[in-house]
């Protein structure tokens, strides 16, 4: 399904939690910084393992995880660089300043203790790793927790991972029609339904409207443009008034108007 869509995959900037080896293995997305499970994109990962390599630095800690299926450098760069970057001027960025100061840092990490770190798959000089602030990276001091991960990770690729994402039904039918017009150049009667109803809506909102009369609507000079360019036929009235029935169906849904019967809908702003 096209990238516009991707933000309705739960998984897409979560960060997901994966064997080493298939953060590894994922293919990359033509989108830049996004990869690819099955059909699910992926941007953010979660990792466990064992401390195998560190490499300290004045802003960061580069540690090595090893979680058995793979091995991968983690970067995890220090709080106190987000905090020195905040605008001291702006109340907000002070709140966030003594929020980022509580968060506890990762301190006293040696080889061989249990890591997890979450943070955005990278790739740096053609090899993938995990970039993170010290306040995503812990150490697991329970055993508890890793058998609980031992257990999860499974069931999360089988109920999960496995599952292909599909686009909800009307979203699906929305891509596959503007597909269809964009070939045949014809705009269908959900589009052009669409277009009244955000027509009603720029209506209303000039002013304080209480009733609507459907011949009201019909006048409206944003949608008269619109129906003008439906075919004329021998039941173009007909056709018409379907079109501006369905535009405040969509109104309805969305809870600006309501029907009160005949052709009068009353504005609910």
């Amino acid at each position: 399904y096209p990238e516009e869509y991707w933000g309705l995959d739960p998984l897409f900037r979560t960060p997901v939690k994966l064997y080493i080896k298939h953060v590894l293995e994922m293919p990359e997305s033509p989108a830049a910084g996004v990869f690819l499970f099955k059909n699910h994109p992926i941007v953010k990962v979660d990792i466990q393992g064992t401390v195998v390599s560190i490499i300290e630095k004045t802003k960061f800690t580069s540690y090595g995880v090893d979680d058995s299926t793979g091995v991968i450098n983690c970067c995890c760069w220090n709080n106190a660089d987000d905090i020195t970057d905040l605008d001291t001027s702006d109340p907000l960025s002070n709140i966030l300043r003594d929020s980022l100061r509580d968060i506890p840092g990762i301190s006293n990490v040696k080889l061989g203790d249990t890591l997890n770190v979450k943070g955005k798959l990278k790739v740096f000089r053609d090899r993938r790793e995990i970039s993170s602030s010290d306040s995503q990276c812990y150490k697991v001091l329970s055993f508890d927790e890793e058998i609980t991960r031992m257990l999860e990770l499974p069931l999360l690729y089988k109920d999960v991972y496995h599952v292909p994402f599909r686009l909800p039904e009307r979203v699906k039918e929305d891509w596959e029609q503007m597909q269809l017009e964009g070939e045949t150049g014809v705009k269908s009667n959900q589009t052009l339904a669409k277009e009244i109803s955000v027509a009603v809506k720029c209506h209303i909102s000039q002013g304080p409207v209480k009733y609507l009369h459907i011949d009201d609507i019909h006048n409206i000079g944003a949608i008269k443009q619109i129906l003008e360019m439906v075919e004329t036929s021998a039941d173009e009235t007909s056709h018409t008034n379907n079109l501006v029935e369905k535009a405040i169906s969509l109104l309805e849904e969305e809870g600006l108007l309501f029907k009160m019967g005949g052709q009068r809908a009353t504005s609910m702003q």
